[in-house]
């Protein structure tokens, strides 16, 4: 039995402009290796420093969501927004739970690779050297969405990666480059946005997604052409509301807010006998991001009104100081057809949802 001590020191120094949050320390990493074979695993290139991985992110990433601060607990990084939980286990699994009003999402990303453990930059980002020589970078956000990048290294490392995000007995597909993920009882159950890689130049490389096997497979065509590392970024979210915009008090005696719906919500509203679900998802998640603002009965029905007209709405707002209308359905929507077929306007059903 050979027993082989190995240390790594990873320099991880804050290079330009870290915007907000990025500002990584220095980290050893002290690995103890006993066995009878000289055999170790094909760990990522330490030549990249983490801090300039999640640059990359910073720099390139669609959604410019802030990452959500962590705890460790029994094990996992921990993060609590609003009224969701996100569990990232340190352990070489890489396991994720995403906990809500609705129940609990469970991601497996690389679920075909050995891991090392999850180390924890300052800022939130957990880091896994993956054996292939590429490393996955899972950030929790302040939305409740996850993101889990990958770093790819060199141009002998894979073109595919695996993530389980279906529940069992679930299905998926894909939508305008997005992929809707539904569970087994039809319900809701995450969407994993329009996918993007990039290499360290800035340079745009393919990617698209695959269904197969039930797993979610990004596909990131780099080539020997690219500057390396490139990141490949799937966003992993929850629930109905897709952009917190403003949540505000008016001086006319009520809380405003404005949100944008997540694209699993308008194809779900294409199948009519789900506008309930949707309304009773999405009224869960406002009372999630505003649990201030919506306690207010016509929130409730300014919601359900625009859940009706969703194709047409883009932005939405909610006025907490406008009248409750119960009957809005028969005194509202009625009107708000009649002037959107005189008019050749659909968007004239959402503003009537404003009454």
């Amino acid at each position: 039995m050979y027993c082989f001590f190995v240390e790594v020191l990873h320099q991880l120094k804050s290079k330009g402009d870290m915007r907000l949050w990025r500002h990584i320390s220095s980290v050893t990493v002290l690995g103890i290796v006993c066995s009878s074979t000289l055999v170790f695993p094909a760990y990522a290139s330490e030549e990249t420093p983490s801090s300039s991985l999640e640059q990359l992110i910073t720099d390139y990433a669609p959604e410019e969501i802030p990452m959500a601060e962590t705890v460790m607990e029994s094990g996992r990084f921990e993060a609590k927004i609003d009224r969701t939980e996100v569990a990232i286990d340190s352990g070489s699994s890489a396991k994720i739970e995403i906990t809500d009003s609705s129940g609990t999402a469970r991601l497996v990303p690389l679920p075909n690779k050995s891991l090392s453990e999850g180390k924890e930059s300052s800022e939130g980002s957990v880091h896994y050297e993956v054996e292939d020589g590429t490393r996955l970078i899972a950030q929790p956000l302040q939305d409740a969405s996850v993101r889990l990048s990958v770093a790819i290294t060199d141009a002998s490392q894979p073109q595919e990666f695996f993530y389980d995000l279906i529940p069992d007995g679930g299905s998926a597909e894909i939508v305008e480059e997005h992929v809707l993920i539904q569970d087994a009882n039809e319900e809701i159950y995450g969407t994993v946005a329009a996918p993007w890689a990039v290499d360290s130049a800035g340079r745009p490389v393919r990617t698209t997604y695959e269904i197969r096997d039930n797993l979610v497979v990004q596909k990131v065509e780099h080539s020997s052409d690219n500057t390396y590392p490139v990141i490949a970024d799937p966003l992993f979210k929850r629930g109905v509301i897709s952009k917190v915009l403003k949540e505000k008090w008016s001086s006319k005696g009520g809380y405003e807010i404005s949100f944008n719906v997540s694209l699993q919500a308008r194809y779900w509203w294409t199948r009519v006998s789900n506008w309930e679900k949707i309304y009773k998802r999405g009224l869960d998640d406002l009372k999630e991001h505003y649990p201030r603002s919506m306690g207010k009965s016509t929130m409730h029905q300014q919601w359900k009104c625009h859940v009706y007209g969703l194709p047409a709405t883009y932005t939405i707002d909610l006025e907490g100081w406008r009248k409750s209308k119960p009957n809005w359905a028969r005194t509202e929507i009625p009107a708000a057809i009649k002037a959107a077929v005189k008019k050749k306007d659909l968007r004239a059903v959402a503003r009537a949802c404003n009454w």
